[in-house]
């Protein structure tokens, strides 16, 4: 074994062992909280719950990966059905990894066999990285009317941020670049147009939304019926603290970050062991809309593959046809 494979074995040991640490330290500091977490599966209609909030989350994440295509449009890839979902669901399974570039690899790579450049992967990760973080600011700022009193003018201040986003959509390109230089690449070059910075943006603004529906669908069923301003709490706080396991790369999809941020964030609307049940819920639901979208995604690009170079009862074989473009996001 070469001293770089020695290297990622003891980085993913390490890291292994900090997520098992945390966890564990966790479960003890909550203590019997935890118990509530087996009495909700237990239940009749767990899995009914647990499937909905999984599907609930998997069409946000299928809005989100609109989002994406339409950006890596803009910058002159436009992909048709089959690339789109073997590109995005194998960075969807590369972030369960330990290491923080997996699923930029995977991106990168599966995206060359689709006739992108990893230069411009590699722009379109900068380029959603820094609209995921935009917006679920934006809509985060739906959970402070549920924490600070039921203030509606923190409400109004998301809505006017959301019109400053919209009216100037280059702020994405400006956070892109600084992404990148980060990354140590270089920043976007493509002429975005204006028209598809805002599609971007409100679809991936109705991403947030729908998916932090199924911590509504979790919570309702936890603690009982929602007033509007819980629903609220529930889909920003769900925002925040996925693009707070987004920034801390080192574990697998956040693993720890996000369950403390959503756990913070429903912690004034529901007793402990309401909370807990919840967090976990909610990550088993994610867990199984990522890890089953992507694979489902996976077969069937496959499929689209296998068709497409599948010749005609005419003779005619279509291997070198081109896929056709989007027609919008």
């Amino acid at each position: 074994m070469t001293s770089r494979s020695r290297r990622r074995v003891l980085r993913a040991a390490l890291i292994t062992a900090f997520v098992v640490a945390a966890g564990y330290g966790m479960y003890r500091a909550l203590g019997k909280s935890t118990d509530g977490v087996t009495d909700f599966l237990s239940r009749g209609d767990a899995p009914a719950v647990l499937a909905g909030a999984a599907a609930l989350d998997l069409a946000g994440l299928a809005l989100g990966m609109a989002a994406w295509r339409s950006l890596l449009s803009g910058l002159g890839h436009p992909l048709g059905a089959g690339p789109t979902m073997r590109i995005y669901g194998s960075a969807m399974l590369g972030k369960y990894l330990p290491g923080p570039f997996w699923s930029g690899l995977a991106s990168v790579h599966t995206g060359r066999a689709s006739g992108v450049p990893p230069a411009r992967m590699i722009a379109a990760y900068a380029l959603n990285s820094a609209l995921v973080l935009l917006t679920a600011g934006v809509v985060g700022i739906a959970a402070a009317p549920a924490v600070m009193d039921h203030s509606a003018v923190v409400l109004v201040l998301g809505l006017a941020v959301l019109g400053v986003l919209l009216h100037r959509p280059r702020l994405v390109l400006r956070l892109a670049q600084t992404i990148a230089r980060v990354l140590r690449r270089p920043p976007p070059q493509a002429p975005l147009t204006e028209s598809l910075l805002r599609r971007s943006i409100a679809v991936q603004v109705v991403s947030w939304a729908v998916g932090g529906l199924h911590l509504v669908l979790i919570v309702s069923a936890v603690s009982g019926p929602l007033d509007a301003h819980t629903v609220l709490l529930c889909v920003g706080g769900f925002s925040l603290a996925s693009a707070a396991g987004m920034l801390v790369l080192v574990v697998p999809d956040g693993a720890g970050v996000r369950e403390v941020v959503l756990t913070l964030a429903l912690a004034p609307v529901l007793t402990t062991e309401q909370t807990v049940t919840a967090v976990v819920v909610s990550r088993l639901a994610c867990t199984l809309a990522e890890v089953s979208g992507s694979l489902a995604g996976l077969g069937a690009a496959a499929l689209l593959a296998r068709r497409r170079l599948r010749p005609d009862p005419d003779g005619t074989d279509h291997s070198a046809a081109r896929p056709s473009a989007p027609s919008g996001v």
